[in-house]
């Protein structure tokens, strides 16, 4: 069966009733060596089975811990004036997956994220508030080559291998986020959950949720 390239005009029906799709994932990675968790959520339109178009909200949290020494102003609310901090970032990327295979119940798609962010150090005050510390836009984007099999309606397993690129570095952060990524475990179909539960949609007419 031939698969339809990107920018294929062939089809044109391939852009009509887009189905929503919605996703958590979650990857290890690297920082500088040390273990981290880079993951989050994403949603969008899948297009004929071919594309998905949509936005996300992805976080890492790493093992780095740093003593930093805060400011006067800073350390009013703090235990002491040098803090426990660990190394974090958050982002929201612009989302775009091309699936180049999907048939019966294995799908191979290749996702691609550019998104806007910001890393800094977390921290408790005396309060039990977090508090962050040098934190400054980051521009990073990522791709990665993911698969999946579907064992059942609503439960498959699922793999994925990619790099993650820091474009725009925070300048206050010396630390490299730039690494290899991947996963494999127990994946949750949520757009399946979503149909089974609203079979025609949440406002009674038909849903085009995957």
């Amino acid at each position: 069966m031939p698969v339809l390239a990107f920018g294929d005009s062939t089809d044109v029906n391939i852009w009509k009733k887009p189905k929503f799709f919605l996703q958590l994932e979650r990857f290890n990675t690297l920082v500088e060596g040390k273990g981290a968790k880079f993951g989050g959520i994403r949603a969008g339109l899948e297009f004929g089975r071919k594309y998905r178009i949509g936005l996300g909200y992805y976080d890492l949290n790493s093992d780095i811990i740093e003593y930093i020494k805060l400011s006067p102003e800073e350390a009013v609310d703090a235990n002491a004036d040098t803090v426990k901090a660990k190394l974090k970032m958050g982002c929201v990327p612009l989302c775009f997956e091309y699936i180049f295979y999907s048939k019966g119940k294995w799908q191979f798609s290749v996702p691609f994220h550019l998104g806007i962010g910001k890393s800094y150090f977390e921290y408790f005050n005396k309060y039990n508030e977090t508090k962050h510390l040098k934190d400054h836009n980051v521009i990073l984007a990522d791709v990665i080559i993911s698969g999946q099999y579907k064992i059942v309606k609503w439960v498959g397993i699922g793999a994925g291998l990619g790099y993650r690129k820091v474009l725009v570095v925070n300048p206050s952060v010396e630390r490299n986020f730039s690494s290899p990524m991947y996963n494999i475990g127990l994946k949750i179909f949520l757009g399946e959950i979503y149909r089974s539960v609203f079979p025609h949609g949440i406002c009674g007419k038909k849903d085009y949720t995957q």
